[in-house]
């Protein structure tokens, strides 16, 4: 069990990684008042597509209720 749940707890870290990069990211745009195209205005520049940022959250979240329910 402890085994299991020490490998959920890489997994989780290991995939919330490229999360807070794409945050970091982002506050260092707004930081440094970066401007926009007039075009992409209100667009965010993002690292992954949506879709697998959605995806890595998901996994995220059901690895959490794992570790919870191996505690």
């Amino acid at each position: 069990m402890g085994r299991s749940r020490l490998t959920i707890q890489l997994t989780r870290i290991t995939l919330s990684l490229p999360i807070a990069l794409e945050r970091a990211l982002q506050a260092q745009e707004v930081a440094a008042g970066s401007k926009h195209d007039p075009k992409e205005k209100g667009r965010e520049k993002l690292l992954f597509p949506r879709r697998v940022t959605l995806l890595i959250r998901g996994v995220d979240v059901a690895l959490e209720k794992m570790e919870k329910i191996l505690k």
